[in-house]
């Protein structure tokens, strides 16, 4: 009898280790470099790329669109072409207005906007500044989501950089860790953007220090498709093989597969960038 009840647990232990957890919550992030209409518009009008990109967004049915280098006027644009999404814009400092923005669309059919917040890269992370030879003033924007059918929440922070000088990479990613462990309280984070360089550069190392831990999907991803994320508005894109938007997690996320996708539209392309897409588990 005793072993027959062995056999038995041994059986039960056996089919819900092999059951996926309750808990996994399968999630879609994109990134996505929109390039701005006065680099854009020298290249190809926003009119006449602006229906194309929500096109191809629509298609994604990503969960949370990260949008880098966007104007107000491309925003209400895309956002207008995509009522599926609502969109979580950045809280900027009083006086102050972005040229550019990063924000955040959700599936608000599946996550619920708990709160937001934007820090800069800069000696004054608080207030606009630029600090370590940068260009312009950058920012990080974050948002922290509630996943509805789970009630799990996670942050998503997303940026974009502009200068390519070490000690304004080196700092950035420094105070960018030390600003996201500040603020989360063990809540897991993917953090999204364009970095402006590969990973051969000096803020990758930095950003993927032991010290608050942060894993490229790129290189923990089980499967990857596609090899570069610009495509210098000319084809062919894929030969620059060159990755210089990602997509970073806290060890809560595992990442199964990253998908680049072209942004060309027949003889022409919507970006100077292409779309990053992370499919993943929290």
């Amino acid at each position: 009898m005793r072993l027959q009840y062995t056999y038995i647990i041994t059986f039960i232990v056996g089919i819900l280790t092999a059951m996926p957890s309750e808990a996994s919550i399968k999630l879609r992030m994109a990134s996505f470099d929109v390039m701005n209409m006065e680099e854009g518009d020298a290249y190809m009008p926003w009119t006449s790329r602006s229906t194309d990109i929500c096109i191809k967004l629509h298609k994604l049915q990503a969960d949370i669109i990260g949008l880098q280098d966007v104007d107000s006027l491309q925003l209400s644009d895309i956002a207008q072409g995509l009522p599926e999404y609502s969109v979580a814009d950045e809280k900027v400092a009083s006086g102050f207005t972005h040229q550019h923005t990063n924000p955040l669309l959700y599936n608000s059919k599946v996550l619920k906007l708990v709160d937001r917040g934007t820090f800069y890269i800069a000696d004054t992370p608080d207030v606009p500044a630029k600090s370590w030879n940068s260009n312009h003033v950058s920012s990080v924007f974050w948002s922290i989501f509630q996943h509805i059918k789970t009630g799990e929440s996670f942050m998503v922070a997303n940026t974009q950089w502009d200068s390519i000088d070490d000690n304004y990479r080196q700092d950035a990613s420094i105070l960018i860790k030390i600003q996201l462990s500040k603020m989360t309280n063990k809540t897991p984070i993917v953090m999204m953007g364009n970095f402006a360089k590969t990973s051969e550069d000096i803020f990758y190392n930095a950003l993927r220090s032991r010290v608050f831990l942060l894993k490229d999907s790129w290189t923990n991803a089980k499967k990857v498709i596609g090899t570069s994320t610009v495509n210098n508005l000319k084809a062919p894109e894929e030969d620059t093989n060159t990755i210089i938007d990602f997509i970073f997690t806290t060890p809560e996320f595992t990442t199964r597969k990253m998908t680049i996708i072209s942004t060309k539209s027949g003889e022409h392309f919507l970006s100077d960038h292409n779309i990053i897409v992370a499919d993943m588990i929290m």
